[in-house]
């Protein structure tokens, strides 16, 4: 639980855009639809103070 609320307040404070400019395939995996293949992304941007 810990980790996921860091990871959270980690991830609503950056911009990230994707690494490469290509569409990803994206899949059903339960009620979402995910990228096929996964997806990497990039930091483009300092973390936001908040």
């Amino acid at each position: 639980f810990e980790m996921a609320a860091v990871i959270a307040r980690v991830l609503e404070r950056t911009a990230l855009q994707p690494a490469w400019k290509r569409r990803e395939r994206p899949i059903r995996k339960g009620v979402t639809f995910v990228p096929r293949d996964g997806v990497r992304v990039r930091l483009t941007g300092p973390p936001t103070r908040g």
